[in-house]
């Protein structure tokens, strides 16, 4: 799932929109590999992932068997 704020950070067109596209679906996929840093919240049942590609922080967490997308933040 892809919240809409994260989804307004994506680039309109490009080879970085096209990365983080492949990106998105390899944390689909794979999201037992985890990502490249990570934090625990006391609310959170498992901790938030960030994932950094093409000066992007992608920051997720798996939630109930899917994957959500919370936040995209580029440079």
């Amino acid at each position: 799932m892809l919240h809409s704020k994260a989804a307004a950070q994506l680039p309109p067109t490009g080879q970085r929109r096209d990365m983080l596209l492949k990106r998105l679906r390899q944390i689909q996929v794979t999201p037992e590999h985890g990502g490249d840093f990570q934090w625990s919240e006391f609310s959170a049942a498992s901790p938030i992932q960030v994932s950094v590609i093409v000066g992007y922080a992608i920051s997720w967490i798996p939630h109930d068997g899917h994957i959500s997308i919370l936040d995209i933040r580029g440079q």
